[in-house]
């Protein structure tokens, strides 16, 4: 069962059709500006008409007792201008999490650091924990006591995908124990076409509130460190090869918790009958499905096309991961 968002409420079923029709007439309007192919606007009017909608999904934060993201975008124009290296890791939950030493642990420490999903079963406190949400009973309930309630991670910023406030377990959550809750709006683009991408992800890493979902929220996680004006992003516990986490080898109850609830997102996910054998996000199988680029695919493209051009730097730490051979890799104490 869905909880109406607020906006959805009076005179939305009447409007939003007309309003969709305003959103097709400018996709029609960009191709022609742009010179895409006339084949091609029915996506450009579903990323426009998406933009709206989670841009209407973030302002929904305020009935929560929370915030929607505020993002400073200056500071990517002043970064890229002077040339200053300003690192970022964002932190994965991938087995080679485990092979992360103290000192290195230490090191990240030291610089800014994102989180992501299911990383705040690990003890160390990142940045900013950024995660997607998962409308089932154990999810709902471990996210409430670990994300939410567990001391150390109380004062850390918690950012939540806009696209999953809608859900109606959502509302019973506890985000009040939180001093600093916003959701994030994000904007799928849902096509392989290279010439599409190039027109429409800049328009994106330009935007200062807005991010893109291409494959998952790691490159919604990259999207928000470029605007936030990190040039040196790179990527911790993002192996991609297969489907272990770094808390299915551990015995603690924590672990335990969390592997009961990768075990119920498991089994109710949409492609969960998909046979693969890769992560999900790199899965050919899946990605061909969705009309998108696998992440192994759609990150090169995204150094080349974009992240070169800003003078940003993706790398990925662990040697073996899939990405390895597609982007450079970068030690953490480098």
């Amino acid at each position: 069962m869905e909880r109406k968002p607020k906006f959805k409420q009076g005179l939305y079923p009447i409007y939003s059709s007309w309003l969709y029709k305003f959103f097709s007439f400018r996709a029609q309007k960009y191709a022609r500006k742009h010179s895409i192919p006339e084949d091609h606007t029915h996506i450009l009017a579903n990323v426009f008409w998406e933009e709206y909608i989670q841009k209407k999904l973030a302002k929904e934060a305020k009935h929560f007792g929370c915030k929607e993201l505020l993002i400073p975008a200056p500071i990517t124009q002043n970064n890229a201008q002077t040339g200053v290296q300003k690192t970022a890791f964002i932190l994965g939950c991938g087995s080679s999490i485990n092979d992360v030493s103290n000192n290195e642990w230490q090191c990240i420490k030291q610089h800014y650091s994102v989180g992501l999903n299911l990383f705040f079963v690990h003890e160390f406190v990142p940045s900013v924990h950024f995660t997607e949400f998962k409308n089932t009973p154990k999810f709902i309930e471990f996210f409430e006591k670990r994300a939410l309630k567990h001391q150390p991670f109380k004062e850390t910023p918690l950012l939540i995908s806009a696209r999953y406030i809608a859900q109606s377990a959502v509302e019973y959550l506890e985000f009040a124990s939180r001093k600093q809750v916003a959701f994030y709006p994000t904007v799928s683009v849902k096509t392989k076409d290279p010439e599409l991408l190039s027109s429409l992800i800049p328009y994106f890493y330009r935007r200062a509130n807005i991010l893109t979902h291409h494959m998952s929220n790691l490159d919604s996680a990259i999207n928000y460190c470029v605007t936030m004006g990190y040039n040196d992003i790179r990527l911790v516990g993002v192996d991609l090869y297969d489907e272990a986490y770094f808390y299915q080898s551990h015995q603690d109850n924590i672990s335990k918790q969390a592997q009961a609830v990768l075990h119920e997102i498991n089994a109710n996910g949409t492609h969960r009958n998909v046979s693969r054998t890769a992560h999900a996000t790199a899965s050919k199988e899946i990605s061909s499905q969705l009309g998108n680029l696998p992440i192994t695919e759609y990150l090169p493209w995204l150094q080349q096309n974009v992240l070169n051009r800003q003078n940003i730097q993706l790398s990925v730490v662990n040697p073996k991961s899939l990405l390895a051979s597609v982007l450079p890799t970068r030690g953490i104490l480098q």
